[in-house]
């Protein structure tokens, strides 16, 4: 999930720990939201994961030029 920061210090994950709605209502309440990347260490404990489940894994990354999140 894509990584919401709430005035640069408060982490939610879209979708799981904020909804549509309250970060809407976030918006308008004129709170500084930006985003972030996944960090290093939750990518690799993913794959990890990931690659002692299943025979392939494919990732496919975005360039920040083509990305909807912003900053």
């Amino acid at each position: 999930p894509l990584l919401i920061l709430e005035n640069g210090s408060k982490t939610y994950r879209d979708g799981i720990d904020i909804e549509f709605n309250e970060l809407v209502k976030k918006f308008d309440q004129k709170v500084k939201i930006s985003t972030a990347q996944e960090s290093l260490g939750n990518l690799e404990e993913k794959f990890q994961n990931l690659i002692r489940d299943y025979d392939l894994v494919f990732y496919l990354p975005i360039s920040k030029a083509l990305s909807g999140a912003f900053n």
